[in-house]
């Protein structure tokens, strides 16, 4: 489970910006909220949700990037010491100052931290702490054969160190980014289909929530995908050659009822956006516990009562991942939120990405099921974008001069 995410130097975001899936500080569960946090060991409660709410272009994806760019840097690492690591800084960073990551999170019984700061040819400094003890710092390490663009988990994790192998398979499995599925993430999605049990849960949630869909069935198809680099490698270089290979990719087919005709087939990729999504997180609901899910632009294509029934799943005592989503709709924050798990993203004048909780505005500590959106849209919390609408239709006015 996710703990505490800290980024700086990214993209929009410059200075220290710190997330928190800890409860707040005398947070009360509420009637309403009965199931929204639990507790992993003692003195450590989690939720299982948060959303963050901001104007368009705020910072609020640069945000889910930082922690896919920081999953993607433990994964998939360098392979040659002239290999770059993917150093995208803040924008007026002239002083070239290392993009920097700490995680923290709960995992076997053990609370790691990992923090890592890098630029686009070396990492500058790297350590792992297991329960407040520090495994190794790099700092203090004195090892001619680690490269500079190397991370200290892709060194040891080689050599069979338990708690780099331990960190790497935390980041490869338990860090899931529903925008990035590949063709391969999808497939592996559906095969969860095979399973009757999971084919009926999957198909009992659709019709409950209104989608005209009486059945599935899970075909395979080829897939074409285009790899840059030669195969076996991880990261790819745009100095090797480039390479097409076919794979088997799994596919589902829904069954529609009409009154017209007999029932008709529609496959996944002719089914609309809406639809598509709702497929994908009910998908990632029923086959991820205890994992950690991003998605950005959690409501996008879909109904206001839709949006409501999946955060009510995912808030739900049979759901035990923890979900990170962005939206636009504001009402969502009166849908059983507690306090602690709403964030306000923006940006100020000089274009830096800022979050802050809506658990830090202290008049709303005593209250964990008021709401929200009212307030938000009155500018008490800020992350509203400032519109001149008269400005704008005064822009648009054609001119009338001859």
């Amino acid at each position: 489970m996710l703990v505490e995410f800290k980024v700086k130097n990214f993209k929009s975001i410059k200075d220290d910006m710190i997330f928190s899936m800890e409860t707040g500080y005398n947070v009360k569960k509420t009637a309403k909220t009965p199931f929204n946090a639990f507790e992993v060991q003692k003195d450590l409660k989690l939720l299982k949700s948060s959303l963050i709410f901001g104007a368009n272009a705020s910072g609020k994806s640069n945000f889910l990037e930082a922690l896919w760019e920081l999953r993607t840097l433990v994964v998939s690492p360098t392979r040659q010491v002239t290999e770059p690591l993917s150093y995208q800084p803040y924008k007026s960073n002239v002083k070239n100052l290392p993009t920097e990551y700490e995680l923290t999170f709960f995992h076997d019984a053990l609370l790691y931290h990992y923090a890592i700061g890098f630029t686009d040819q070396a990492i500058h400094h790297e350590k792992l702490e297991i329960d407040d003890t520090v495994i190794w710092d790099r700092s203090h390490q004195d090892l001619p054969e680690l490269r500079d663009n190397q991370t200290l988990i892709d060194y040891y994790q080689s050599r069979n160190q338990k708690a780099a192998a331990s960190v790497l398979k935390w980041f490869e499995t338990n860090i899931v980014f529903v925008n990035k599925y590949t063709s391969k993430d999808r497939s592996s999605l559906f095969e969860l289909l095979r399973s009757p049990e999971k084919k009926k849960q999957f198909l009992a949630i659709l019709q409950h929530a209104d989608f005209n869909i009486t059945g599935v069935q899970v075909v395979e198809r080829q897939s074409v995908e285009f790899i840059k680099g030669i195969l076996g490698e991880l990261r790819p270089n745009p100095e090797r050659n480039n390479a097409l290979i076919f794979l088997k990719a799994l596919d589902l087919q829904f069954v529609h009822q009409s009154e017209e005709t007999s029932d008709f087939l529609i496959s996944f990729d002719q089914e609309s956006a809406g639809t598509q999504k709702a497929v994908i997180l009910i998908l990632a609901l029923l086959a991820h516990q205890g994992k950690v899910i991003l998605q950005d632009e959690f409501d996008d294509s879909f109904h206001l009562s839709l949006s409501t029934m999946f955060l009510s799943l995912i808030n739900s005592e049979f759901q035990y991942s923890q979900f990170i989503l962005t939206s636009h709709e504001i009402s969502l924050m009166d849908h059983n939120m507690r306090n602690d798990q709403i964030y306000f993203m923006s940006k100020n004048k000089f274009g830096e990405s800022e979050i802050i909780s809506l658990f830090d505005y202290k008049t709303e500590l005593k209250r964990n099921d008021a709401k929200y959106s009212k307030k938000y849209l009155q500018g008490r919390y800020g992350a509203v974008p400032n519109i001149d609408v008269d400005e704008i239709l005064e822009v648009m006015r054609p001119d009338q001069e001859v």
